[in-house]
């Protein structure tokens, strides 16, 4: 699974717009130039809706980067599709309708609320 990266315009506005209601990292927003536009690894231990954790980036990041879905262009082979969650445990398994982590069932959500994907996937490239 990989993400594209928006142009580093459009997270720069996004990150120093007053909406936005956060002070600015000017060193994130440093390492977010470096990176934009770029093709990224996601690591797809634990899978969110709205966010990614990416696989270290040689020569920007030893650890990788937590990504907000507000600054990917695209999602390639999206792993989320078909990814239930436990609520209870935050267990994360493919099939079953009872959490493989805890044993409960009345837990367990699609990570993408069926009917609403476009929601979570800015574009979905396959």
């Amino acid at each position: 699974m990989k993400i594209l990266m928006k142009d580093y315009q459009s997270i720069r506005r996004r990150m120093i717009s007053p909406a936005n209601g956060m002070p600015v990292n000017w060193d994130w927003l440093e390492r977010m130039e470096q990176i934009a536009g770029q093709e990224l690894e996601v690591e797809t231990k634990y899978l969110f809706r709205d966010q990614f954790n990416t696989a270290p980036v040689p020569g920007v990041s030893e650890k990788g980067f937590r990504i907000m879905l507000s600054d990917v262009e695209a999602v390639i082979d999206d792993e989320r599709y078909g990814v239930k969650k436990c609520e209870y445990c935050g267990n994360q398994q493919k099939k079953g309708d009872v959490c493989t982590g805890c044993g409960k069932g009345s837990y367990l959500r699609p990570l993408l609320p069926e009917g609403r994907e476009e929601l979570f996937s800015p574009s979905v490239a396959k």
